[in-house]
């Protein structure tokens, strides 16, 4: 096909993506969702007016490495590491189990060993794009569950090429020796790839935006972000690594630098156009005739899968120390397939490990789960919240799942905080000079353990719980202050502390302006604004270091002449 054809090729896709996008984000449902049913209209299966060629999917590739190397940008280096035990421990278990557990029940289900060896770990990583867009939209990416999910998904990336390998060894009857060979040396690689780009990341790329800074040139750090990214997925792929974990590292490094909001604005318009052609080309793999006849065995592997995945990360995030809630949440976000599925489903079928009613049914199977997605992640936590209910009724988990450390119920006019980030740890040193005592409910438990040594109250809980408000003698506090950023959350905990204490103080914080509405309506008694605070704080910095000038004159710039005075009127 030669280049104006691919061109006229996205611009239907996108044209006809728009559209549908559109229609979905009026009937309430994600623009995601609509972009992949744009595919699915224009593919083989549908109208056949685009076919799958290999220049729209590099384009749909990029889109991917940009969108990664934008999250990355919001994920710094040190907040990574942080999260490495629930991300590397909990991702890797998951990987690790629902590969198992996905081989036995393909053979279980009569699938060929050599198909069902393939398909058990093909199923286990999970889409990185679409959630990361979810979380965004929603704003829920400060929301425990959702870091959770995000950093375990993007982290999944790394499996990539050990799956490439799998299915390489599969196709040509390799060794058990030569897999594992194959798998270090992709490590090796990988380790490699990291250590060049920290250096270029933390070394060069700084020097090189002082220079472009005291130039004063605004065109130059948009190219230098751009190629950063191009250079990070190019070295990638040349070391057979996943192209988009590489974006997503080298974001995730130029993240710790100042000007990494700025790179995100800039890219974030290519990275738009391209991440629809992605999700758009993911509709074009599937024969919808195919899909309708065989529909109730579409339905049931992707029923399957969801369920299947949902059910193995619960126990491996409870291990992690998160609720139960937090845990389901989690495992519900993570359920989905992963968007790389769709390639690695057309590698088996030319390798011929694959029937074509294979390669339908997982590409069909992954579709529905990704078209699910939005939904799963809207019902996320109040499935958690529910399912958690239902155990504590039947006493098979705590209310607080902590064992408490002192006697709430003789506490009366403390003052309950929830969170101790730093906003919740700047709060209670503000607190501590009132002499009133203070409790912390805090969701991470290693947390409330560093609260508890330094002598302060503390619980691990969830405030929005009945049960948890109830532990902290909610009816005795003269004050809640709410300092976590998941908006959803602070509103679910101001309702619940309105229903069971309408005369308690509540004092909460509001990521965005746009939010404070609904805050004081659901009735916070105070909301302080973050955007309006950075304001106040930035305006104050900027006084506090300007120069001690004597006063100067005003200058006054006269545009219009003054009109001459109007002549006096002769009396009548």
């Amino acid at each position: 096909m030669t280049l104006w054809g691919t061109v006229l090729d996205a611009v239907i896709l996108l044209s006809v993506a728009m559209a549908s996008g559109m229609l979905f984000g009026r009937l309430r449902q994600s623009v995601i969702v609509g972009y992949m049913a744009a595919g699915v209209i224009l593919g083989p299966g549908a109208f056949n007016i685009i076919h799958n060629d290999v220049p729209l999917s590099g384009m749909a590739e990029l889109g991917v490495v940009l969108l990664l190397f934008t999250v990355g940008l919001e994920f710094p280096w040190t907040r990574l590491r942080k999260m490495g035990g629930t991300a590397l421990g909990g991702g890797g278990l998951q990987l690790l189990f629902t590969s198992i557990f996905g081989t036995i029940g393909f053979l279980a289900a009569g699938f060929p060993a050599r198909e069902a060896v393939v398909l058990g770990p093909m199923i286990a990583p999970s889409t990185t794009a679409l959630l990361l867009r979810l979380f965004t939209e929603r704003s829920e990416m400060d929301s425990v569950h959702a870091r959770n999910a995000s950093v375990i998904t993007i982290l999944q990336g790394a499996f990539d090429i050990p799956l490439l390998i799998i299915m390489t060894a599969v196709g040509v009857q390799a060794t058990v020796g030569q897999v594992f060979a194959g798998i270090g040396r992709t490590a090796l690689y990988a380790l490699g790839l990291f250590a060049g780009l920290y250096f270029i990341c933390n070394f060069i790329i700084p020097k090189l935006l002082h220079v472009v800074v005291m130039s004063r040139n605004r065109e130059i750090p948009i190219l230098l972000a751009i190629v950063t990214c191009l250079v990070a997925a190019w070295a990638s792929k040349m070391l057979h690594i996943s192209s988009a974990l590489g974006a997503f590292i080298a974001g995730a490094l130029l993240a710790e630098s100042p000007f990494a909001t700025q790179m995100r604005a800039d890219v974030n318009p290519m990275k738009t156009l391209f991440a629809t052609l992605f999700f758009a080309s993911f509709g074009i793999l599937v024969d919808i005739s195919w899909a309708a006849k065989h529909i109730q065995l579409v339905l049931a592997v992707a029923g399957a899968i969801i369920f299947g995945k949902a059910l193995i990360v619960w126990p491996i995030m409870k291990f992690f120390g998160s609720s139960h809630r937090i845990a389901i949440a989690t495992g519900i976000c993570l359920s989905p397939l992963d968007e790389f599925i769709f390639v690695l489903a057309q590698i088996g079928l030319t390798m011929s490990i694959f029937s074509p009613d294979t390669f339908q049914l997982i590409v069909s199977a992954a579709l529905v789960t990704l078209f699910l997605t939005p939904l799963l992640v809207a019902s996320s936590q109040r499935v958690g919240h529910a399912v958690e209910t239902v155990l504590v009724r039947l006493h098979l988990v705590r209310p607080t799942e902590a064992m408490s450390l002192l006697g709430h119920k003789s506490l009366a006019g403390h003052i309950i905080l929830v969170g101790f980030g730093p906003a919740g740890g700047g709060v209670l040193e503000a607190l501590r000079k009132t002499g009133r005592d203070v409790v912390v409910a805090e969701l991470n438990p290693q947390t409330a353990s560093q609260a508890r040594e330094q002598g302060i109250l503390a619980e691990v809980g969830d405030a929005s719980r009945v049960e948890v408000l109830e532990h902290l003698n909610i009816s005795a506090a003269s004050a809640i202050v709410i300092t976590i950023p998941d908006h959803r959350a602070v509103l679910r905990i101001i309702r619940q502390v309105r229903a069971l204490a309408p005369e308690v103080v509540i004092i909460a914080r509001a990521r965005h302006h746009s939010r404070i509405d609904e805050l004081t309506s659901a009735g916070a008694y105070a909301v302080v604004d973050e955007e309006e605070e950075v304001g106040r704080v930035l305006g104050a910095e900027v006084i506090n270091h300007l120069p001690k000038l004597k006063p100067i004159s005003p200058i006054v710039t006269t545009v219009f002449p003054p009109a001459a005075p109007a002549a006096p009127q002769s009396p009548a």
